[in-house]
């Protein structure tokens, strides 16, 4: 199996998919989140 690409390290989360975990790990805990995504495209 190929070696990565070191630069691959600097690869960040996308600000939605930090912000979904955030809610889902809210709902979770017992916290109500209500959803205003317009969804992905």
């Amino acid at each position: 199996m190929p070696a990565l690409a070191q630069r691959l390290s600097d690869v960040q989360v996308s600000a939605s998919a930090a912000m979904t975990a955030r809610a889902r790990d809210m709902q979770l805990r017992g916290i109500k989140v209500i959803s205003l995504a317009s969804g992905e495209p």
